[in-house]
């Protein structure tokens, strides 16, 4: 659907996040970037904590709304 960037604390760059709709049609998600190794997809990187990632949703899907409505 979209492709959201996030800098954090005007210190850090994180790109290529993917917004998706569920499978189910429930809502929104979001997918971290991965790089294709071999037969092996490799973490780029993704929130450790479960605040943490509450915490993008929100403010990631807050945007996707206010742009796409």
């Amino acid at each position: 659907m979209a492709f959201a960037s996030c800098i954090i604390n005007a210190k850090l760059f994180i790109g290529s996040i993917a917004i998706h709709e569920k499978l189910d049609g429930s809502g929104l998600r979001l997918t971290y970037p991965t790089k294709k190794a071999g037969s092996q997809n490799l973490t780029i990187f993704h929130p450790l904590e479960p605040n943490l990632s509450k915490a993008m949703e929100q403010a990631i899907f807050a945007e996707y709304e206010r742009l796409y409505g």
